[in-house]
Parts: structure tokens; C-alpha cells; sequence
């Protein structure tokens, strides 16, 4: 090949001229370490084995945990330690499944759950062995089992309903419970059926005397118990049809009472009553109590109280009790429903209209009031006051035989008969300050009939009452109980 072309160096094989360099041999550089590039580290695979074998360990021993700490099929294997049983090793899965957990008590065992679940979404999760309620019928027969509540949850001691259930959050550390769930009825409508209507019945205190100048048994009569009618409900089942009763409300009795009234511990306590006022004397009495320190009871006649405005708002202010004795002075005993309505109504309506005083207790004109004027008082009328001493004062019979009259038979209780109208009434203001004083120099204290009627135990308190209007719910016969 050399011969042939002349160019070709015969070593190399190049070819000569003056256009190829000759061949250079490279000089090698000194040794610098510092300048030498440094191998990239080989990363090892050991910490990411290690947590694999972790994570694989955590579920083994959680699975474990959830077998009871023994491998299904092989009974006789010792029991190991549970997941909770290891420390530390419920947070690092807790960690690795990236859930947050809290630890509570389920049951009575420790369980950890997703923290922020609520007692529902625990439920559901941990599917506690409990068995739901039965929906029934209004009747109680069961219409589907296990359609009633599914479970019954106690949340730190406190009885969870189903619905507080959805959004009560569980907490670290808290107790739960679930048990098995109640029994639901059906959804029913209720009807009101009245059973029984009230009846007027009177009843007579025992020890009440019956002396024969007493039209009215008794001191006082007054509502004892406000009659009431009877119902029951009726429930009618939405699913089912069935009717079956409900609530029911016994109905009761309109009762008057008649009694004396015995102050308890025989406290010497009596009552000075006044009828026919309101009166120019009506006044004058008033001065005389103001002397004595005393209060009485007034009995105004309706058609005078607005022509004596000036005594009425006196009266009613100055601590006396004031009651009715009708518009016009009729024997209630003789006049229909209608007018005897009219006789209450409009006497108590022109007292508390010019006086501002309510009042619903009367003192029957002529003392005549049975158990037929009661029913016609339509529950207007509670309290009907008679007395214990009757004046006379009527008769003009002179002041000493006033005096005697109302002196004579001194006991607790008494009630005396007095009026500052329907005639001439000047030997009463002679005969009224030796009345006071002989009752005073015997011990005795004068109130009003109200307030001797508190004095008696055996009376109910909200029987002593001036006024006492009727309950919304109560209902006034329109008929009489068969009467003792």
C-alpha cells in the first residue's frame, strides 16, 4: 500500500503532505485530587424496607388485635398482646393510614375511632352487636320488626335521643354504650270525646250548726271545688286503623260548701258586716274605725254606688272588704236565671268601675240563697256571706237593745249584722263604739270576713279570697247532683 501511494506514511497509514500535521502525542496533566469529581453516593434501600415491614407488622398485630390475639383455625396458639396492648404501635398505623384517632371506651373496651366521629357514624362503623326496636301499632300489636329504633346510645352517662345521636361528637376519652334499641309506636291522630259534664252538689262542714233563724246553712258558702267536664282522647293509628283510648280526664264535681268558720286555736276574732250602703252613714262609721283601729266588711247596694262615688272610693281604699248585695235588694230565691245574672253581674261591675275593687263574694238580701240560686250564678258568684248576731237595727228597737244583740254569745268566729242604710241609722252611730269596746274588753281583735275565714285551717286558702274568678278550664253545671 506504501509503494503505491507515496503520500501514505508507512507507520500510521496517514498520508504525508502539507496539509496533515504530524501526530501528537497528548501530555498527561499533573495529579490533583482536590480538582478530581467526586462519585455520586449510592442511596440505601434499608430505612424504606424498614418502614414497609413496619406498616406490614402494625396490620398483622391490628388484625391480630380484632382476632382476640389468637389465628382462626389454630385454638390452642397462646393469646399475644392486642394492638392497644403495644405501646406506641396504635399511633405510628394510626400515622401511617394518615387518620387521625382518638381513644375512648366502647362498650366497656378500649377502642380508638376517627377523631371528630359522632355517635352515629360510630355506630355505623363499628357495627355493635345490638338488635333494633319494633314498630307497633297504637295498640301495640308489631307492624315491622326492627323498623323501631336501631339503638339505644349513652353518651359520657347521659341517654342520647336519635336524633342528638347524629351530631353529638365523641371525644378522647369518652365513654359510649350502645344497647339495644326501643320499640316505636305509629304516627296517629286524637280525638277529644267528653265522657261526663259537671253537677252542682252542696256539702255541709261538719260541727256547721243549723239554728232556725238561718235561712243559709251555715256562716259562709263558697266554691269549694270547680266542676270540671270528662274526656278521653281517641287515637286513631295511621298505618294500622286500629282506635284505642288515650289520655283521660276524669271529670269532677261543682262543690259549695256550707260551714261556720271556728278560727284555729279559738283566737278571739270576730267581724263587724254592714248592709244597704253605700250611705252618708257609711262615712261616719268609717271615722268611728279609724278610732278604734278597726276594719269591717261592706255589702253595697249596685244602683247607690255611683251617687256615693266619693264614699265607694274611700271604702275600697281604706282596707275594708267590700262585697255585693245585689243592684236593687230582690229574694234571689224568687227571680229567674237571667235576672239573677243581671242582679251580680251589674253590682259587681259598677263596684270595681267607680271603686276599683274586685269583688265576687255577696251577701244575699234577706240571707236567702240555696243551691238553685247557686246554679243560676253561672260561677259568677264564690263566696256568700251570712252571720252569727243579728242587730235588729231594722226595728229601731233603741241603741241598748242593739248593743245586747250584737254582744250577746260572744265566741271566735262570730260574724254581726249591721247596716249603714235602708232607713234611719243614728242609733246605730250611738250604739256602734259600745259595740267595739265590749268585744275589745273581751280580748277579741276585729277583721274582715275574709280574713276570719283565714283564721280556719279547715278552709282553703284560696277559698277566703274577696274575688276569685273561674279557671279558664273550668266548667259551670248547668244541673244538679242528687242532693243528701
Amino acid at each position: 500500500m506504501a509503494d503505491k501511494n507515496p503520500y501514505m506514511n508507512e507507520q500510521s497509514g496517514r498520508r504525508r503532505g502539507a496539509h496533515f500535521a504530524p501526530e501528537v502525542t497528548p501530555v498527561q496533566p499533573a495529579y490533583r485530587p482536590d480538582l478530581q469529581p467526586v462519585p455520586p453516593k449510592r442511596r440505601s434501600k434499608l430505612p424504606l424496607v424498614l418502614l414497609l415491614l413496619l406498616a406490614l407488622c402494625g396490620g398483622g398485630l391490628y388484625l391480630w388485635t380484632r382476632l382476640g390475639g389468637k389465628l382462626p383455625g389454630l385454638p390452642g396458639l397462646p393469646k399475644l398482646p392486642g394492638l392497644s396492648e403495644v405501646p406506641g404501635i396504635s399511633t405510628v398505623v394510626d400515622k401511617l393510614s394518615g387518620e387521625e384517632k382518638v381513644t375512648i371506651t366502647l362498650n366497656g373496651e378500649e377502642a380508638r375511632v376517627a377523631a371528630g366521629s359522632t355517635v352515629q357514624e360510630i355506630f355505623e362503623a363499628e357495627k355493635p352487636d345490638v338488635a333494633a326496636g319494633n314498630l307497633l301499632s297504637v295498640s301495640g300489636n308489631v307492624l315491622g320488626e326492627g323498623e323501631g329504633e336501631p339503638y339505644v346510645a349513652v353518651l359520657d352517662g347521659a341517654e342520647l335521643t336519635t336524633q342528638d345521636a347524629q351530631t353529638a361528637v365523641v371525644e378522647e376519652g369518652a365513654s359510649l354504650t350502645f344497647s339495644d334499641g326501643t320499640d316505636l309506636t305509629e304516627d296517629f291522630t286524637v280525638e277529644t270525646v267528653a265522657t261526663s259534664t259537671p253537677k252542682l252538689v252542696r256539702k255541709v262542714q261538719e260541727g256547721t250548726t243549723d239554728p232556725s233563724y238561718m235561712v243559709q246553712e251555715g256562716v259562709v258558702q263558697y266554691v269549694y271545688q270547680w266542676g270540671k267536664a270528662g274526656s278521653k282522647e281517641v287515637r286513631t293509628g295511621a298505618i294500622s286503623g286500629e282506635t284505642v283510648d288515650g289520655n283521660v280526664v276524669e271529670g269532677q264535681d261543682c262543690i259549695i260548701m256550707c260551714q261556720d268558720i271556728h278560727p284555729d286555736n279559738d283566737e278571739k276574732l270576730v267581724a263587724l258586716t254592714f248592709d244597704d250602703g253605700p250611705t252618708s252613714y257609711t262615712e261616719r262609721y268609717m271615722d268611728i274605725f279609724d278610732r278604734y283601729g278597726i276594719k269591717a266588711t261592706f255589702n253595697l247596694i249596685g244602683e247607690q254606688v255611683e251617687e256615693c262615688a266619693d264614699v265607694v272610693k274611700l271604702n275600697c281604699e281604706s282596707g275594708n272588704q267590700i262585697c255585693s248585695h245585689t243592684w236593687n235588694h230582690p229574694d234571689l230565691t224568687t227571680i229567674d236565671q237571667e235576672q239573677t245574672l243581671t242582679q251580680l253581674n251589674d253590682t259587681y261591675d259598677v263596684i270595681k268601675r267607680v271603686g276599683g275593687y274586685d269583688t265576687s263574694t255577696i251577701r244575699p238580701p234577706y240571707g236567702d240563697i240555696d243551691i238553685n240560686v247557686w246554679l243560676k250564678s253561672g260561677g259568677r258568684t264564690t263566696l256568700s256571706v251570712f252571720w252569727t248576731h243579728d242587730s235588729e237595727d231594722w226595728k229601731l228597737p233603741g241603741v241598748d237593745a242593739i248593743v245586747a244583740n250584737c254582744t250577746g254569745r260572744m265566741a271566735p268566729g262570730s260574724v254581726i249584722l249591721l247596716h249603714d242604710g235602708g232607713g234611719n241609722r243614728d242609733q246605730n252611730l250611738e250604739a256602734l263604739p259600745r259595740i267595739i269596746e265590749a268585744w275589745q274588753d273581751a280580748g277579741y281583735r276585729f277583721v274582715t270576713v275574709s280574713e276570719l275565714m283565714a283564721s280556719d285551717s279547715s278552709i282553703p286558702e284560696e277559698c277566703c279570697a274577696t274575688y276569685r274568678p273561674m279557671p279558664e278550664d273550668a266548667i259551670w253545671p248547668t244541673e244538679l247532683a242528687e242532693q243528701p
